[in-house]
């Protein structure tokens, strides 16, 4: 049966809520072009929305510093993927977890947890086509019933508190979101009648959850041609923020939802004022995220905003003007005056360095300290956190490296005057970085080609789960030694030296002379065999 169009947008916005939460407030950065090639270590002080993934991508994108978890795409594209039909998905939560028998509202929402664990393992099973749709849609299905009668349960049970009542409450809100996601028409049905009557609850959260779907079946009937006018709409958009806590990830996407068909629909004016909505609800978003795409939504259609794409579309070619990239940086600061836009700026700094324009990285390090003085301490936190880390990195060059706490995967502490008088390429690396992977064919050759003429490698693995880096050492059994952290509490970016170094995104290569200073950062690619060949023949 075809979905009616009717539901798609609520049911859309209702598949978010149950992927992140209904309090979560990470939207994805939007990708805009493609300068850099690096993985960035997933902890972050500063958004990244300027250039979208591939600029940004060196930004941490959380504000704790020390959560550290590799992404679930590189992880799973690290290592080879297997063809659907060789991969057994009977045992997998989605297929085999069933309806609790339990009534007891702990159990219950321990049930509607592993519900959700669940579901997004399906989501991760489909999003690498290890299923066929049918089965997605089934399992899908099945699961999204599961949680609105364990919702129902609980919501219902005598012997839940008022906050597990509200819980099973949102739990149904959701999972009738998700099932009309997936096509059912009656579940599109039942979750429009839901959210009618939860928006009129006197409990100002759930009211609110079910303000926000009905948002959508409102754009919904706008674009079904039951409402003449986008008056209505405009109505429940001024509702939307009554408290502050509601500026998360679900009024966003709603929002930005209704802006882009406004927009398309000719409603011009009233897309303008969705779009003023959103910006000022997001522009100091305590999320870093949140206040980025705010920026880009404000930015992103004026010509400053167009000249600094233009002008950084090159990075990393040997056709890249840096000098013109510095103006046209300066002119969108110029143009947008901001702490957003210097946060912005400042989340370009590493994948600019990282490019091997360290030069140009290092002068526009020196435009936002100098910008920083406009602002108060606190309000640029993140933006002292990436200027210390680049300071950190580029500060290498032309010194010894201080290589401590290391200890190598055979069990033996790292010895750095093994390693005196030779060029060594000192490689940070994770099993799940797929750019890190990619660089490996290269410093084989490398290694292959100048072992016996006094090179070396120095492998230091990020792995914050340290069995995936034992694993992959052993399975490519390098002809160079391996190392971690010795702390196993405090690996991966987390560790002493990532810390002391400014390491926050790999892969992260330094080639040390044969005098034990850093000579170059950051080359890789065909540019590697060259400069050891450089090094080689330098004068000790």
């Amino acid at each position: 049966m075809k979905f009616c169009k009717r539901w798609q947008t609520a049911a859309w916005l209702g598949f978010a809520l149950l992927l992140l939460g209904c309090d979560s407030s990470r939207p994805k950065p939007v990708p805009v072009i493609s300068a850099s090639d690096q993985t960035a270590n997933p902890a972050s002080t500063t958004p990244s929305s300027l250039g979208g993934d591939a600029l940004a991508a060196d930004s941490p994108s959380t504000a704790d510093p020390q959560s550290v978890t590799p992404p679930q795409s590189d992880t799973a594209s690290a290592a080879p993927q297997r063809a659907p039909d060789e991969i057994d998905l009977s045992q997998r939560p989605f297929m085999t977890l069933q309806p609790i028998t339990s009534s007891s509202p702990e159990e219950l929402i321990a049930h509607l947890r592993q519900i959700d664990s669940a579901l997004q393992d399906l989501v991760l099973a489909g999003s690498h086509d290890f299923l066929d749709e049918q089965t997605f849609k089934q399992s899908g299905l099945r699961l999204g019933r599961m949680k609105q009668a364990a919702g129902l349960q609980l919501a219902q049970s005598s012997e839940s508190s008022e906050s597990e009542s509200k819980a099973g409450v949102i739990a149904q809100l959701v999972a009738l979101s998700h099932m009309s996601g997936l096509g059912d028409v009656p579940a599109a049905q039942e979750l429009e009648r839901f959210a009618g009557e939860m928006s009129m609850s006197a409990d100002a959260d759930l009211a609110h959850q079910a303000q926000v779907v009905m948002i959508g079946f409102e754009l919904q009937s706008l674009q079904n041609g039951l409402r003449p006018t986008p008056e209505t709409l405009l109505s429940q958009v001024d509702k939307l923020f009554a408290r502050p806590e509601d500026r998360g990830f679900p009024e966003f996407m709603v929002l930005q939802q209704a802006q882009q068909v406004l927009h398309q629909m000719g409603f011009g004016d009233a897309a303008d004022q969705v779009k003023k909505t959103v910006i000022e609800a997001y522009r100091t978003s305590p999320d870093p995220q949140l206040r980025g795409e705010a920026w880009l939504i404000e930015t992103s259609e004026s010509q400053a905003y167009q000249n600094f794409l233009q002008a950084f579309r090159g990075l990393g070619s040997e056709s890249f003007d840096s000098a013109a990239a510095l103006v046209a940086l300066r002119g969108l600061y110029e143009e947008f005056p901001s702490l957003q836009t210097l946060e912005q700026i400042a989340s370009t700094i590493a994948n600019i360095e990282y490019s091997g324009q360290v030069a140009l990285s290092q002068d526009v390090a020196k435009f936002t300290q100098q910008t920083m003085a406009d602002y108060s301490g606190q309000e640029v936190a993140g933006v002292k956190n990436a200027l210390d880390a680049h300071a950190a990195r580029t500060a290498l060059l032309g010194h010894e490296l201080p290589l401590v706490g290391l200890i190598g995967f055979d069990g033996q502490p790292l010895l750095w005057d093994d390693y005196q008088g030779k060029v060594v390429l000192v490689d940070f690396w994770a099993s799940w970085c797929v750019k890190c992977m990619r660089e490996l064919p290269g410093i084989r050759q490398s290694y292959t080609e100048y072992a016996d003429r006094g090179f070396d490698v120095l492998s230091v693995n990020m792995d914050e789960n340290l069995a995936s880096g034992r694993t992959f050492v052993e399975q490519q059994n390098f002809p160079w030694r391996s190392f971690h952290s010795d702390d196993p509490q405090m690996l991966g970016f987390k560790s002493p030296l990532a810390q002391q170094l400014g390491v926050n995104a790999i892969p992260f290569m330094l080639l040390v002379g044969r005098d034990g200073r850093v000579a170059d950062l950051h080359v890789r690619g065909d540019q590697l065999e060259t400069a050891i060949a450089k090094l080689l023949e330098a004068t000790p």
